[in-house]
């Protein structure tokens, strides 16, 4: 597997008074490119009983045809409508909603976690979860 890409979260505001004719800009950006590591991206449905997705196999075939499976997973980014959460094995829990993307960066064991479980708090929800890792 051959990756290109990038991790990008660019925040932009204008405050703008018209009576003065006053403007503020008020950004924050950051971005970080990646060129080595490995990719999946998993788009489902679930309910409010959690679904388990495996760090080995986590349902995603690569452009080349293998079946993508990590080592480690150092970021994931998530997003979902109308809200869930990503637990780990030690207990920490990322959130998605209103279709907005989080990007988080895993530490310690959540890294090499043997899985995540994956739920909504009431009804269905739709996600899409990027896994990057080694």
């Amino acid at each position: 597997m051959s990756i290109d890409g990038r991790f990008t979260i660019d925040v932009l505001f204008h405050d703008a008074d018209t009576a003065t004719s006053s403007l503020k800009v008020l950004a924050l950006d950051g971005s970080n490119s990646v060129t080595t590591g490995k990719v999946a991206l998993i788009t489902r449905t679930v309910g409010t009983a959690a679904s388990t997705i495996v760090r080995t196999a986590p349902g995603y075939t690569a452009a080349d045809g293998s079946v993508v499976s990590f080592s480690t997973i150092e970021r994931v980014a998530l997003s979902a409508t109308p809200h869930v959460e990503l637990a780990t094995a030690d207990g920490r829990a990322y959130f998605a909603s209103s279709g907005r993307v989080g990007v988080y960066e895993l530490s310690g064991s959540e890294r090499t976690t043997a899985s995540f479980a994956i739920r909504t708090t009431t009804g269905t929800a739709s996600y899409t979860l990027l896994l990057y890792g080694t």
